[in-house]
């Protein structure tokens, strides 16, 4: 019986062991690695760069593989990647850093996610293992309020009617005629410009302007495809919203593509002229590329279109 109750004991101690060796293996993996993501703001304005990090600590001589990116990460634009591993870390000759930083923005609003994103590390000898980050919410808002009319102007006064000085009925006439023949001369003046522009000089003009730089701020880029699509299209761009000119533009078959590329000029020039939004050079070298690539697209759909094929 005393033998029995030895044996026993000496199984209940080896369970002891084998448990305590297990739970320290368990903290040991836990402090081996660490994976932290942070962002520069989490409250950023549309077409605003801001940069996010992803920093995993992991044992010297670690295989560590960030996962692909593509061009968007959720609701995000890539516009740079920055890469810095096996970084020593100070006072820990055992253990480094790998950072990778994204410089990302986009034109949507709201609270959006930075999903999760995946880091393989394998220690040497050992197996390899998948991390993955938290998601990350950033609240992105418009500078412009979404009540507001993009087509006016705040800060322009209401009309004061004044009295009109009398004059004599013959200064009346000449005034008369002179508006008139001025009204004539306009008008004949648009029909001659329409009638002679054909369908290749629309494209060329407007790549001509894009392609001058001494036109000034980033606004002329809005102005160059609103007339280049007014003029190819048939309808007032110049004048509608970006929302109207997106409706038109599908009802004429254009690409989906096409049409959120049109939307996304529209959409930050409109702040950047009414609501003060500051650009980077590159988003506005990004959005002027685009352009010049809308109106190539743009100018290759309206051949195809059954009014352009009967005037052929």
């Amino acid at each position: 019986m005393k033998s029995l109750s030895s044996v026993k004991l000496g199984v209940r101690g080896i369970a002891c062991c084998m448990l305590f060796i297990a739970m320290q293996q368990s903290v040991s993996y836990a402090d081996t690695f660490g994976l932290v993501r942070s962002a520069d703001r989490t409250s950023v304005l549309i077409a605003d760069p801001f940069r996010f990090e992803i920093s995993l600590t992991a044992p010297a001589d670690s295989r560590v593989s960030f996962s692909e990116l593509g061009e968007k990460v959720g609701s995000f634009d890539v516009l740079d990647v920055n890469d810095q591993f096996g970084i020593p870390i100070e006072g820990d000759a055992n253990r480094q850093r790998w950072i990778r930083t994204l410089t990302l923005e986009t034109i949507d609003t709201g609270k959006l996610d930075i999903p999760q994103l995946e880091v393989s590390v394998q220690e040497p000898g050992g197996d390899s293992k998948l991390l993955r980050s938290e998601p990350l919410q950033i609240t992105v808002v418009s500078v412009v309020e979404s009540s507001a009319d993009l087509t006016t102007f705040n800060d322009i006064a209401d009309l004061i009617e004044v009295d009109e000085p009398e004059s004599t009925s013959m200064g009346a006439f000449w005034i008369s005629l002179v508006g008139g023949i001025t009204l004539a001369i306009a008008a004949a003046c648009l029909i001659a410009a329409r009638q002679s522009k054909t369908p290749v000089s629309a494209s060329v003009w407007a790549l001509a302007r894009l392609n001058d730089r001494t036109e000034g701020s980033f606004n002329r880029v809005e102005s160059i495809l609103r007339d280049f699509i007014e003029e190819r299209f048939d309808f007032p761009a110049a004048s509608l919203s970006s929302s109207k000119i997106a409706e038109t533009l599908a009802s004429k078959n254009v690409a989906s593509d096409s049409i959120a590329r049109v939307e996304e000029i529209l959409s930050v020039s409109e702040r950047v002229k009414f609501g003060g939004l500051g650009i980077s050079t590159e988003v506005e070298t990004r959005l002027t590329e685009s352009a010049r690539k809308l109106i190539v697209d743009l100018e290759e759909v309206i051949s195809t279109l059954p009014e352009s094929r009967e005037a052929a």
